[in-house]
């Protein structure tokens, strides 16, 4: 009887744990915790002095830049500016440019001699 009693209660307490509904965001939590270990063990570890010069490399790439730009955009002298309007046109002749293009020479309309 006994026997009986005990196995009919733990029968009811089974059944009411299966109705019941787990959170469904424990699974979600467990499966991102997994993967997140092994995404760590799995990830190669950077030294520390890479870590510390990727900001170095960069200055020093944003100072060169900032120095070219400053050395090419300053105006020239005039010596330096006629040798580069020769070498300009020297380019253009060498490539056929002012055939195909009339852009050197000066079009005025409408106006009377």
């Amino acid at each position: 009887m006994k026997e009986e009693r005990f196995d009919n209660e733990l029968e009811q307490l089974i059944n009411r744990e299966k109705q019941k509904e787990g959170n469904p965001f424990v699974q979600t939590r467990i499966l991102q915790h997994i993967n997140h270990q092994l995404a760590e063990t799995h990830r190669e570890k950077t030294p520390v002095w890479v870590r510390a010069l990727q900001p170095v490399v960069v200055s020093v790439a944003l100072i060169a830049g900032i120095m070219i730009g400053h050395y090419t955009a300053n105006p020239e002298s005039p010596e330096s500016s006629a040798e580069n309007q020769e070498v300009h046109q020297q380019l253009k002749n060498d490539l056929f440019i002012s055939d195909i293009t009339m852009e050197d020479q000066v079009l005025t309309l409408n106006e009377t001699p």
